[in-house]
Formats: C-alpha cells, sequence, structure tokens
C-alpha cells in the first residue's frame, strides 16, 4: 500500500492543457528544460503547449507549474483607505487581533507584526476556491497583505484589492472608528462625480502628480461612457471610445491644449470618461529609473481605486528603453505605490468643494484700561 494518500482528483489533457496555457513563454521554456526538452523563443507559444501537454506529468510536477502561475499573479493592485482614529497602534494592533479571534477561520491564518518604520504588517494567508477556474486551479492558497501606518490623527492602510481584504478592512474599521462623522476622504471614489470632463482631470492629475516622477509616456487608458446622450451602434461607441483614449495620452503630455478641441468638447458632452491608466514616469532624482504604473478601478462605476507598480525597465547603450521589464525590490514598490496612492487623493481633493470650516467667534471687546 502506497504511503501517500490517494488524489483527490486526477489531471486530465484539458487540464494540462490550460494549466500550460496560463504560463508566458519563458516559464514554458523552463518547464521544458526540467524535462530535458530544449524550447525555443521563436516556437509559436500554442505549439510549446500542444507538445508539453502531451508529456507525462507527476503530481509535483503539476504543483511546480501552478506555482509559477501564482507567482505570474501575485501582485494584486492594492487600495488604499483612511481612517480618522486617533488611536494608537497598539489599539489596531488589538482590532486585528480581535477580528481573528472572531472569524475563527480554519482555512485563514492571520500573522500581526511591526515593522522597525513603526508600521502595523498584518498577512493574511487563505484557502480561495474558485470554481470558474479548471479542476487544477480551483482551490489556491492566497495571501492579504494590510499595511497600517498612523499620521497624526489620521490611519492610512493600504491592503488586496480583493472581497477577502474588504471584508477584514470593514470588521477591523468598526472596531477602530468612532461615531462621529468623518471629517477626512477616506477613500478615492468618483461615483459622486458626475461630470465626465473632472473624471478625465482626475486622471490628468493623478498621473502627473505622484511625487519624485515627471511623466514619461501613458502606455493605455481605459474609457468608459457615463450616459449614452444618443442612440448609436456598438461599433460607434467603440471608435469614439478609441478616440477618446487616444486624446487623453496626449493631453496627459501636451496640458490643457487638448481640452478646447471640438473633438474632445463633443466626446465629453456625449458623457465619455476614464477609469483607468497605465503610465511610465521617470525619477526626477536619484537612478532616474522609468517606473510602470497601472491604477484606477476595476469598472466605470468607479468605487474600488486601487494602483499597483509593475516594475521598471533598463536602457540600452542608445538610452532607449528595454522592451522587458525588470521587477523592483520589494520596499521601492511600496514606497512608489504610496506615492500614486497619495497622488489619487490629492487628484480627488482638487475636484471636490473646498470643506466649510465652523465660523470663529469674534473676541470680545475687552474694557478700555483706566
Amino acid at each position: 500500500m502506497s504511503k501517500f494518500p490517494a488524489p483527490k482528483f486526477y489531471a486530465t489533457d484539458k487540464d494540462v492543457h490550460d494549466l500550460l496555457m496560463r504560463l508566458n513563454v519563458d516559464a514554458l521554456i523552463n518547464v521544458g528544460k526540467s524535462r530535458g526538452i530544449i524550447l525555443s523563443h521563436s516556437t509559436p507559444k500554442d505549439s510549446m503547449v500542444s507538445y508539453l501537454a502531451k508529456q507525462m506529468y507527476s503530481h509535483i510536477q503539476l504543483r511546480e507549474a501552478l506555482n509559477l502561475i501564482e507567482h505570474e499573479e501575485r501582485e494584486e493592485k492594492a487600495t488604499p483607505s483612511k481612517i480618522d482614529a486617533d488611536v494608537d497602534m497598539g489599539a489596531v494592533c488589538t482590532a486585528f487581533e480581535r477580528v481573528r479571534e472572531e472569524r475563527k477561520d480554519p482555512d485563514e491564518q492571520m500573522i500581526i507584526g511591526q515593522r522597525p518604520s513603526g508600521e502595523l504588517e498584518v498577512k493574511l494567508t487563505y484557502t480561495h476556491l474558485d470554481l470558474s477556474q479548471n479542476t487544477l486551479r480551483q482551490r489556491t492558497t492566497k495571501e492579504v497583505t494590510f499595511l497600517v501606518q498612523k499620521n497624526g490623527k489620521v490611519l492610512d492602510f493600504s491592503y488586496n484589492n480583493n472581497a477577502k481584504a474588504a471584508e477584514v478592512y470593514s470588521e477591523v474599521k468598526a472596531l477602530l472608528k468612532g461615531k462621529e462623522p468623518s471629517a477626512i476622504t477616506e477613500c478615492v471614489s468618483l461615483s459622486g462625480i458626475q461630470d465626465s470632463a473632472k473624471r478625465v482631470q482626475f486622471f490628468l492629475d493623478l498621473m502627473n502628480g505622484v511625487a519624485g516622477f515627471r511623466l514619461r509616456s501613458v502606455r493605455d487608458v481605459k474609457a468608459e461612457r457615463m450616459t449614452k446622450s444618443h442612440p448609436g451602434t456598438e461599433e460607434d461607441d467603440a471608435d469614439e471610445k478609441d478616440a477618446v483614449e487616444e486624446m487623453v495620452k496626449k493631453m496627459a503630455l501636451a496640458g490643457g491644449s487638448v481640452w478646447t478641441s471640438p473633438e474632445f468638447t463633443t466626446m465629453v458632452k456625449n458623457g465619455f470618461f476614464v477609469h483607468s491608466a497605465r503610465w511610465l514616469g521617470t525619477e526626477i532624482a536619484g537612478e532616474n529609473r522609468t517606473i510602470e504604473f497601472d491604477a484606477g478601478f476595476s469598472t466605470g462605476e468607479c468605487l474600488d481605486f486601487s494602483g499597483r507598480v509593475i516594475g521598471y525597465y533598463k536602457r540600452n547603450e542608445d538610452g532607449s528603453l528595454e522592451k522587458k521589464i525588470t521587477p523592483l525590490s520589494a520596499t521601492d514598490r511600496e514606497v512608489f505605490r504610496s506615492r500614486a496612492q497619495d497622488s489619487a487623493f490629492a487628484a480627488l481633493e482638487k475636484l471636490q468643494p473646498p470643506k466649510e470650516t465652523a465660523p470663529t467667534s469674534e473676541p470680545a471687546e475687552q474694557p478700555e484700561s483706566q
């Protein structure tokens, strides 16, 4: 009798094929090398997958391939949020501990610690079940990281943009937040801004406002239509959306000159706006690296702002950028992501009306001295 338990499922040829299709070319070449198969970068990906899928795979080898996929998909966007709670970091730590005790989920493990910088770091490992995936990928282990920093009377949170993280954050917030209405902007949302031109302005300010960087180029923007003010075909809408996206890319670099163009004015009146952007920023000082940022909202409702720093591009001898992106250190990635989050809050503040301040009472007149 085998000392290993019987597997809960057996991978079919389709499961293996679907698994390998999720890998990039470099990873497929490494899978081939591990089996003594030499593949070329010039070989079409479909041909690589078809050939490798015909090989025999043990459970361990399939797990190694799964780990490659999870490594590529590990970097989720992070959501910033602020809580106006005048408490110390010890109270925040206690709130997470209480949430951990109340949840008592056997598929979750929460580790709470503090960095030398004073930031609270909470790592939550959990089992994620996704029945829409193929059999090999339905049950995976994921990790959520919460970073909390105290700035005056405000707690700055940053956490993964997924349902599990949002759920835990809401539970922690309920323990820390008082009953008084918030006097600060707690999260970045454009749902209350129905002016499509202002939504475009938010992304222009976001990309140009990251501290320590100058905008080099805009790789991609995603546009949506707020309301359909006139009847038209889906093809017409797609053409208009593409035109808006190209125009916003130019606006980010050229300044306000495009605002006055009749084409852009018409498109904004028709309700088109931007809800996501991907851009390159070059460091003003230091190593002058060119960093790729990705930030925005997952849908046109503009409710769940999040962002990530993808990496940087090394320079060739002629000064041009390499096509391959190079990963950043975890420290640099967090620092640059935090700056982009600060830029998002600042861009939102510019669009909101100034907060009314309570009137100050006139000082009482003092009697004249005799």
